[in-house]
């Protein structure tokens, strides 16, 4: 300010009184900006720290709670090495009267997740020419890529490549085979089709039994039973599966499993003459089926039928061309299938609905475990909707060495298995 004064002005100058000193601090806690992804970039956001004299901050980035080294500025680039870590950023606010600080809250890195082209092509190979490979990463679009796969008996992968092995000596024709890309943002997968083709040489076939060993899980001509721990199976002379009875033994799935169809995008939704199946019921199983007239493989039956399975006579004998049990009437007490759920849309009495599959199947006693395989597109007349019948044998026992397999319904089911490949023989 000034004062007038005799002979002049006195000018004053009066300082405004000093600020008071305070220590940093942050008044709220700071936030991560940023997705996540590896490659991408984290920011930060309410960094404001309050103080006299004005703070100089500091950044520390850390991976798991440990400081990741030479990383000081105010963003950070996602790494490789980052993958699943736990990224956070530690701030600190210094000034002449101390410091403050404060930690954001963590965000976990991952890779983006994988993409597939599902372009992978069907495959035919010729059966007997033990490994071939096939390489399917290139159908699939990410990084740092663990590869899984399912499919029939034989068939592996290297999780790291991602290239496919198929063992061409195995029993089964064709099936699906399905290969999951994963990486820690999340997993993609694709299919194709495999047919083992089998060349006729005009010789009959080695019907030499397998080992007995221990499996949860035996396969023919593309159907897979599965139990719910390792038992004692085999193979009579014909090449089908026999499983020994154990306490506990069950049967927990089929593949391909019992299933309804429920769109027309579904294979199985329509007959050659174009008819329409949406609600058809397919890949069905029966234990020891003894009548023609009913049946629980496919609820799609092109003729009914009074046939009977002929059992119980001596050969030679003579069947009559005509329908069989693949036209005969639909009965869903009958299938068996552990997927198979007997809702309001398989039965219509009511009494008879569960709305829970099946479930796992005791293996309690002898018995023959006949399943289906549907025809994609089923018949209109003929054959009908199944494509074939594969059956697994439940005994008691080891069969003798090449024996045949017992009948697969009727009253002969439990009778002793006496007919062996020796045995016949000399009839041939």
């Amino acid at each position: 300010m000034s004062i007038k004064l005799p002979g002049g002005i006195l000018r004053l100058i009066v300082n405004a009184a000093p600020a008071a000193l305070e220590a940093p601090r942050f008044p709220q806690t700071p936030t991560l900006v940023g997705t996540g992804t590896i490659g991408t970039e984290l920011s930060l956001n309410g960094t404001l720290a309050t103080g006299e004299p004005a703070p100089e901050l500091r950044y520390e980035w850390r991976r798991d709670g440990t400081s990741i080294p030479g990383v000081t500025g105010p963003d950070y680039t996602i790494r490789p090495e980052d993958d699943l870590a736990t990224l956070s950023c530690r701030l600190t606010a210094r000034n002449s009267e101390g410091e403050g600080s404060a930690v954001t809250e963590g965000i976990v890195a991952r890779y983006p997740a994988p993409t597939a082209a599902k372009a992978l092509p069907d495959e035919i190979l010729d059966h007997g020419e033990g490994i071939r490979t096939v390489e399917v990463a290139v159908d699939f679009t990410g990084e740092n890529l663990r590869f899984a796969v399912t499919g029939p008996e034989g068939v592996t992968i290297d999780v790291t490549t991602g290239r496919v092995s198929i063992d061409t000596d195995r029993s089964w024709t064709s099936g699906t085979v399905t290969v999951t890309a994963q990486n820690s943002g999340g997993s993609a997968a694709s299919s194709f089709q495999i047919t083992l083709e089998r060349e006729d040489a005009g010789t009959e076939p080695d019907y030499t039994p397998a080992a007995i060993e221990l499996r949860t899980s035996v396969e023919k001509d593309g159907v897979t039973f599965f139990f719910n721990e390792p038992a004692q199976v085999g193979q009579y002379c014909t090449g089908d599966w026999f499983v020994v009875m154990q306490p506990g033994l069950k049967l927990t799935a089929t593949d391909p499993a019992c299933r309804r169809v429920e769109s027309t995008d579904d294979t199985h939704a329509f007959t050659y003459a174009g008819r329409n199946l949406i609600g058809r019921y397919v890949h069905g199983l029966q234990i020891d089926p003894s009548d023609a007239d009913k049946q629980g493989f496919d609820s799609y039956a092109a003729q009914a039928s009074t046939n009977r399975i002929h059992r119980g006579v001596r050969a030679p004998i003579s069947i009559p061309f005509g329908p069989s049990v693949f036209q005969a009437d639909w009965s869903p007490v009958l299938n068996m299938d552990p997927a198979f759920v007997m809702d309001e849309n398989a039965v219509s009495d009511l009494a008879q609905v569960v709305h829970t599959p099946r479930g796992p199947l005791p293996l309690d006693r002898p018995m023959s475990l006949v399943k289906a395989v549907s025809r994609a597109v089923a018949h209109e007349h003929g054959r009908g909707g199944q494509e074939m019948l594969v059956v697994l044998t439940v005994v008691a026992e080891v069969p003798a060495e090449g024996a045949f397999r017992p009948p697969m319904g009727g009253p002969a089911v439990d009778l002793p298995v006496t007919w062996t490949e020796a045995g016949v023989q000399p009839f041939l």
